[in-house]
């Protein structure tokens, strides 16, 4: 991998993005990519609830706690570190180590011997997944223009609903395979061999999604080792851009905290995740208790349709966006906000039907 720092000049840069048209996509793309499995992982755990719930005894309050609150404090205080090394360090390379991080505690899940254990490897998945978004977001900023950077993150930010349309895909349907199922068909491919010593008629279909899933993010850190450079920081502000010495953590702090917009944004955004959030932890036991469905059958024709719409209004929301923010500076607001007043009555509609066709 090409590394670049920086101290590097930006030329034309500040027209185009850093690196060609072909290779700027790339880069969004792969990116969107780590953030889809990123998604994947962590939103698999909400797919695979009942099955988890059964297996260790669990109570609902128990199960929100182990898909809640030791995710989100790991998740929101190893965010800002990782985004201060993302100032400093290769950006690139800190996405590399998280990824890896999370997937191989995504597969350790899967082992999982009760809810502690659990607990310990679902925080392992919240630490390695805190540094997947403050240094792509920096990286994709210094491959675009301000005029084209809200449609790259919007694209960028179809992670979050493609990665849920995934894990109810793939999720659902491993979630309800028997342990021997699985076995023969490793036998099938060959490498049934390598797991030999394992008892697979133990083996639970929810433990099998879990080590499925995770490794591919191993896979995937290595291509992007290998595929994705280094931009130069600040290639992509406009000519007229002044630079300044680069701000103090504690700088940064004072200067956020005097600013009412972000307060608002930051209390808006804290409850959107508080909903949506709870939304997809408990909709699939929503679906098999009240409507008598199976986790394939809950997660395929209702999870993953959900999340495939909710992927375009990701786009839509980036682009329409860019359209409307030379007219009206609050787009980047309006707009949101607009799609979030629309789905509270559809949703509270929807939860208190007896007609799965209308859910």
């Amino acid at each position: 991998m090409t590394d670049t720092t920086a101290g590097q000049t930006a030329t034309d840069g500040h027209i185009t993005g850093f690196g060609s048209k072909g290779y700027r996509t790339y880069v969004l793309l792969m990116l969107m990519v780590v953030y889809t499995l990123n998604f994947i992982d962590r939103n698999l755990i909400g797919v695979l609830a009942e099955p988890i719930i059964t297996t260790f005894s669990l109570s609902d309050t128990q199960f929100g706690l182990l898909a809640s609150w030791p995710f989100a404090i790991f998740y929101a205080v190893m965010g800002l570190p990782i985004a201060m090394a993302a100032d400093r360090l290769n950006r690139v390379n800190i996405i590399v180590i998280c990824i890896v991080l999370w997937s191989v505690m995504t597969a350790l899940c899967g082992i999982a011997a009760g809810f502690l254990t659990l607990m310990l490897f679902r925080i392992g998945v919240a630490i390695g997944e805190a540094g997947c978004t403050p240094p792509a977001n920096s990286i994709i900023g210094d491959y675009y223009p301000a005029k084209s950077r809200a449609t790259a993150l919007g694209i960028y930010s179809m992670g979050v609903t493609l990665g849920g349309v995934l894990a109810y895909l793939f999720g659902g349907p491993l979630a309800e395979l028997s342990g021997p199922t699985f076995g023969t068909w490793l036998d099938s491919i060959g490498i049934g061999g390598l797991f030999s010593g394992i008892d697979w008629t133990t083996v639970e279909g929810w433990r099998i999604a879990f080590v499925v899933i995770g490794l591919p993010g191993v896979v995937i850190g290595a291509i992007l080792t290998f595929t994705v450079k280094e931009p130069p920081r600040g290639y992509s502000d406009p000519p007229n851009a002044q630079t300044i010495a680069r701000a103090s953590t504690k700088e940064t702090l004072q200067e956020l905290a005097s600013k009412p917009s972000f307060w608002w944004m930051a209390m808006g955004a804290a409850l959107v995740a508080f909903v949506g959030y709870g939304l997809f932890t408990f909709q699939i036991p929503f679906l098999i208790r009240e409507h008598g469905l199976g986790v394939r059958e809950a997660s395929i024709n209702y999870g993953a349709p959900l999340s495939a719409v909710a992927a375009i209004g990701t786009f839509l929301g980036g682009y329409l966006t860019d359209k409307f923010s030379p007219r009206l500076n609050t787009a980047v607001a309006i707009i949101p906000a607009i799609g979030l007043v629309l789905a509270v009555p559809l949703y509270i509609f929807a939860f208190y039907s007896s007609s799965l066709t209308i859910v």
